[in-house]
Formats: C-alpha cells, sequence, structure tokens
C-alpha cells in the first residue's frame, strides 16, 4: 500500500483515498476489507493525509519545513513569532508549513490561557510531561523568566529587590514577571514582616526536570 502512495506522489499526484483504493484493489490480490482496513491504518499513523501530495517520510526534504521542525525540536515551547525572528522568512511561507508539520503529527500546538501558541515535536507532547510541564517549557524560552525562574528555583526565597540586584534588570520587570508567575501559580509567595518573598515551590521539581532536559542538549 505504501509503495502505491510512494508512486503516487513520485508522480506528483495528489493521494485521493478512492483513487488509492481503487488502485490497490487493481494492483493487491486481498479483500476490499483489508485494503480499507491499510488505508485507515495509514490515515491514523499519519503516514499519508487524504488530498495532499505529500508523505510523511519526506516532509524534511523541503529546507524551509526541515529547519522548521529542527528549530522546533531544539526549542520545544518556542512561539511562532520567535521562530520568525530566528529564520526570517515570511509569516505566510512559515504558517504554511507549519500547518502540515502539524498536519502529519510532527509538531502539535498549544495555547495557555490568553499567551500565544507554543510548539512541541511529537516526542516532546507524547513524553508524559502533562500540561504543565509543557508550559513551563514555553515560560524557558523566555530569557528573563527563565533567569528568574533560576534564581527563585534555588530553594530559597527573594524579595524583588534582591532578584533585580542578583540579575541586574529593572525593578519594573522583576514585579511585572514575578506577579505574572504568581497568577500562574508558576511561583509562590511568602509574607514575612510585612515583606513578601518569592520562590518555586510546588513547580519546582517541574522546573528543575524542564531545566535538566535542555541542559542535557547542550
Amino acid at each position: 500500500m505504501l509503495a502505491i502512495c510512494n508512486e503516487l506522489v513520485s508522480k506528483n499526484k495528489v493521494i485521493k483515498l478512492d483513487r488509492l483504493f481503487n488502485i490497490a484493489r487493481r494492483e493487491l490480490q486481498v479483500e476490499s476489507a483489508a485494503i480499507l482496513r491499510g488505508i485507515k491504518r495509514l490515515e491514523d499513523d499519519m503516514v499519508i493525509k487524504a488530498d495532499s501530495k505529500l508523505l510523511r517520510s519526506g516532509l524534511l526534504r523541503n529546507d524551509t519545513r526541515r529547519e522548521l521542525y529542527s528549530m522546533i525540536t531544539r526549542n520545544p515551547g518556542i512561539s511562532f513569532n520567535q521562530i520568525r525572528s530566528r529564520m526570517g522568512k515570511g509569516t505566510k511561507l512559515l504558517l504554511w508549513h507549519i500547518e502540515v508539520l502539524s498536519d502529519f503529527g510532527c509538531v502539535r500546538a498549544y495555547a495557555f490561557g490568553s499567551g500565544a501558541k507554543a510548539f512541541f515535536p511529537r516526542h516532546v507532547d507524547e513524553a508524559g510531561w502533562g500540561l504543565d510541564g509543557l508550559y513551563m517549557f514555553q515560560l524557558y524560552q523566555n530569557a528573563t523568566v527563565k533567569m528568574i525562574l533560576d534564581v527563585l528555583s534555588d530553594g530559597n526565597s527573594y524579595a524583588v529587590k534582591q532578584i533585580e540586584e542578583r540579575l541586574g534588570i529593572s525593578r519594573q520587570l522583576v514585579e511585572y514577571h514575578v506577579k505574572k508567575l504568581c497568577d500562574q501559580r508558576v511561583v509562590d509567595s511568602i509574607e514575612e514582616a510585612s515583606r513578601m518573598y518569592f520562590l518555586v515551590g510546588t513547580q519546582r521539581r517541574l522546573f528543575l526536570k524542564c531545566k535538566d532536559f535542555f541542559a542535557a542538549r547542550e
């Protein structure tokens, strides 16, 4: 069955399921029910897609698509704006290639809250991270947020001024991100002597696991 698909694609023909069925019935000496099961399995496994001239096995022969997939694989949780900025290619072109990769199950997108979509390679999405873990990947793609979480995940709690001094960034920027991280329940707050301190508490193990994931790839 797959050989028939490869032949259709090599001739730049669209994979129509009824056409595939008819060719298979003519060329393969098997029952119609078996052919239908074979076609369904190819669809379910996202090896083929109806009305496409592509097969999953050949997706990365395109240079732009290969670069895009590599970027998402190296940076799970990356946003579209980050992809566009780093690749320097047009919006419509990139969106089309993302759609192709998504249609064949190579990449998946999630939107957390009101934020922009974050893109993940299939193997990361299926690795059991859960939505909280995938969200941590997205946070890790923001350099400032990553620095703040690095500080707040060392087992101690810090006031905004201490974070500001340690990282050398503005108080306003620290306050903005810490408030947002608290609202998202990634960072916990503690009040001591009428002063607020912050730390990665309940999500610490998950953040450190995410951090180890990226460290192992460097």
